[in-house]
């Protein structure tokens, strides 16, 4: 009987060991998704809205705080992640930027007027350039911007609307601006 108790005895210990790890991983990659600690600096850059208007990421920050949104419909819908990020702006000091990863400006436009969808500024990235200043691989992704240009948030999945809300709050509680 001793053989048997000690012959569970050990794997037992052992899964919990692997569960306290998952469990600390998860906290520890959770951590550094938001909040108070800066990710680093937004990379800036220059491109062509929609409407043809040249948009500067560092001219938008500043007095609000941005969601750089990397949007591609062919990695499924973001309909719901656009709809809750709207949702949840509603009231807050945040600009919604909509890069459009593959598409041309009429393409983004069309399907978001007809799926009744919008954003403070749609940017059109047909070649992916925008994409590949962040590292873009899977969409859609989010990059929380504070006023400072500090990223203090990224979303690699849907948002609920309680969630944006929470990563809008890191970035309107960030209001200086450096120099």
């Amino acid at each position: 009987m001793k053989g048997n108790s000690t012959g569970f005895l050990k794997p037992f210990l052992l899964i919990c060991g692997a569960v306290i790890l998952i469990i600390a991983l998860f906290f520890a990659v959770a951590g550094l998704m938001g909040g108070d600690k800066n990710l680093g600096d937004s990379v800036d850059f220059t491109a062509e809205d929609a409407a043809g208007q040249a948009q500067t990421l560092s001219k938008l920050y500043g007095e609000k705080g941005v969601a750089l949104i990397f949007f591609d419909r062919t990695q499924g819908d973001g309909k719901a992640l656009l709809t809750n990020l709207a949702v949840a702006a509603e009231g807050k000091a945040v600009t919604t930027v909509l890069v459009a990863i593959g598409d041309s400006g009429k393409d983004i436009t069309d399907y978001l007027d007809e799926a009744g969808l919008t954003a403070d500024i749609i940017i059109p990235d047909k070649k992916g350039e925008i994409a590949a200043l962040y590292n873009v691989t899977t969409c859609p992704i989010t990059y929380f911007i504070a006023t400072d240009g500090s990223v203090r948030g990224v979303s690699l999945s849907n948002l609920t609307p309680s969630a944006a809300a929470k990563y809008f709050g890191y970035i309107e509680s960030h209001k200086e601006v450096l120099p």
